[in-house]
């Protein structure tokens, strides 16, 4: 019995999309997309502004959560960089956000693990992610995105923070935390 199967193939970002401002954003924030990001997020998003104003510069993407507190979300073609690192913390202290999204094409091991260390070292009032972008072509179908959370808050790690900052752990503390 023979199977025939289509080959899969990675699609560059640039293939898609020449310019990240003014074709990637815009496409990310029409509604069955952006829904398809909040859905790998686990997140309930609401945009709020496509190119929000910080300063002299501007947030791809400003978001609401289902409790009503600002996510910003960074859109970046390639490798990430420090600039965008410094972007994204920039943008979330500037609007008071309690979450960060980063999407790029590809994480340095570096960056990734700054999302993580930030994530196991702030309060439980900011949330870092790391999504990295990634579209698949079968044959010679339209090309399919794909977004891979390479770094997220640990519920574990935030309940333990929220834990220690209410004071001292008390018994039922201690048998709470272990359950």
């Amino acid at each position: 019995m023979s199977v025939d199967l289509g080959q899969m193939r990675k699609v560059g970002v640039r293939d898609v999309w020449k310019h990240e401002e003014q074709e990637f954003t815009p496409w990310l924030a029409s509604d069955g997309n952006f829904t398809q990001l909040a859905d790998a997020l686990g997140l309930e998003l609401q945009i709020q502004g496509v190119e929000v104003p910080v300063g002299p510069f501007s947030a791809d993407i400003l978001a609401k959560d289902s409790d009503g507190n600002f996510v910003v979300i960074e859109n970046q073609f390639g490798k990430t960089n420090h600039d965008h690192l410094g972007k994204v913390l920039t943008y979330a202290a500037t609007l008071n956000a309690s979450a960060v999204v980063w999407i790029a094409e590809r994480f340095t091991d570096e960056h990734r693990r700054a999302f993580e260390w930030l994530n196991d070292h702030t309060s439980e009032d900011l949330s870092l992610y790391a999504v990295e972008l990634v579209l698949w072509q079968i044959d010679q179908s339209k090309p399919a995105v794909q977004f891979n959370v390479l770094s997220q808050p640990s519920e574990i790690v935030r309940k333990a923070t929220a834990v220690k900052s209410a004071g001292p752990i008390t018994e039922a503390k201690a048998l709470q935390l272990e359950f």
